[in-house]
């Protein structure tokens, strides 16, 4: 199963939910199109990852890119909904503590709202 990516505002804050899998198959085509939606005026995101089932290094790497593309805006963005499985690569890989993650899509609501002040 290929990725999908979709995009809806709750508030005035993006949220990109992403399902499937991001592997060395499919990552460049995952960053391309998940950077085309960061080419906005937004500066905070909500990264949705509850449909992720499967993420490899190839795509951290969408994520890593996503990061700094947001962080050069002087945005910011959160993770939410991350399933035990993603949340135990991004521990091996060190990512868990460049991150922020949230349990909830409404807890992730919050943290950016707080981020934005």
């Amino acid at each position: 199963m290929k990725y999908e990516l979709k995009v809806y505002k709750i508030e005035n804050f993006t949220v990109i939910n992403i399902s499937g899998k991001i592997d060395s198959s499919n990552s460049e085509e995952a960053e391309a199109e998940l950077n085309l939606m960061l080419e906005n005026n937004d500066r905070y995101y909500i990264l949705d990852l509850c449909g992720l089932e499967y993420i490899s290094s190839a795509g951290l790497r969408v994520f890593l890119s996503a990061s700094k593309k947001i962080k050069n805006n002087k945005g910011n963005f959160v993770f939410c909904s991350v399933s035990e499985e993603i949340k135990e690569v991004f521990d091996i890989t060190g990512l868990l503590h460049v991150f922020t993650l949230c349990e909830t899509l409404d807890g992730a609501v919050e943290k950016i709202k707080s981020m934005a002040l």
